[in-house]
């Protein structure tokens, strides 16, 4: 039994596997299995499945991880018993992302959080949040103020995520194996990112060299400078907004938003033909708050509905 060979696994995640195992239901036709990597995931995912899977029964479990979710994955795909489940399995691409399997849906840019700081979902926030017209001319001047500053946060984190890369290439070769402890280590450094006149953001001086990097790091050996270097050419020319780490995008554009709503909710300063108050409230958790403005890339529609099809 799979919930048998899950309780083995010293590793965590194994709740959710069992979970299923416990609550499958051969007989059942109007179950949708849904495999997360974490807890934050469902939030953007859940309106989305629904609409795409009207007549199931959506049970999501959170796997703990990717590794977790693919291990998951293999042990249901190797049990005849489990051949007609309908299940789901979802994933972000992130910077080492390799897989091609047509059962498990990998988002086209780094995760979930790029869909939320797209220029269109910008867009939609600036039209719901702060009533502003779609069409108008002080819709396009925040949008050219958005790409303007944002190019400029993409500039500021370039080593970084150049550096995130190569080590997470060496971690697809199985050459390094250690966390790197991301969250932990940049996540105040994230604060206060757009300056109040929303035309700059910060220095990020821990980002700024391979030397900076390396300490910030704990003085990481594995990258070398010479990989580095090519890699940063390399990411000089990429779509930033999608291939750059998606945490640092979301962390962006609420930074921006806050910045924006202190600038065109002020008759006195704001740039736009008048003053917009916003009705949005700047506080956590952010995907669920602003998942119904994330966009929803054609890729992912196209697989609920594959998935959902009565022939699985």
């Amino acid at each position: 039994m799979l919930i048998d060979e899950l309780r083995e696994e010293s590793v965590s995640g194994v709740v959710a596997y069992a979970e299923f195992a416990e609550s499958f239901n051969k007989n059942s036709t109007e179950s949708m299995y849904c495999f997360f990597e974490g807890d934050d995931d469902y939030d953007y995912y859940r309106a989305r499945i629904h609409s795409h899977a009207k007549q199931k029964i959506i049970l999501d479990f959170n796997c703990g991880g990717k590794d977790y979710l693919l291990k998951a994955y293999s042990l249901i795909k190797d049990k005849p018993v489990y051949a007609n489940a309908t299940t789901a399995y979802f994933i972000d691409q992130d910077f080492d992302c390799y897989i091609n399997n047509p059962d498990i849906y990998i988002t086209p840019c780094y995760s979930i959080e790029n869909f939320y700081s797209d220029v269109e979902s910008f867009k939609s926030i600036l039209k719901s949040r702060f009533k502003i017209p779609r069409d108008s001319n002080d819709m396009e001047i925040c949008l050219q103020l958005y790409l303007n500053t944002i190019d400029k946060f993409h500039d500021k984190v370039l080593f970084l995520n150049s550096w995130l890369s190569c080590y997470a290439d060496l971690r697809n070769q199985g050459v390094v194996n250690k966390r790197l402890f991301i969250e932990k280590k940049t996540k105040k450094l994230f604060d206060d990112i757009v300056h109040v006149n929303v035309e700059d953001v910060k220095d990020f001086t821990e980002f700024n060299n391979f030397l900076s990097l390396k300490a910030l790091f704990d003085n990481n050996e594995d990258v070398k400078e010479e990989v580095f270097l090519k890699k940063v050419e390399q990411y000089k020319y990429v779509d930033k907004s999608k291939v750059f780490r998606g945490k640092f995008e979301l962390r962006f554009l609420i930074s921006f938003l806050k910045r924006l709503n202190e600038l065109i909710g002020n008759k006195a300063k704001t740039i736009c033909s008048k003053a917009y108050a916003s009705t949005m409230p700047f506080n956590e958790p952010y995907l669920t708050l602003l998942s119904g403005f994330a966009i929803t890339p054609p890729c992912l529609i196209d697989y609920l509905r594959r998935i959902d099809e009565p022939s699985n």
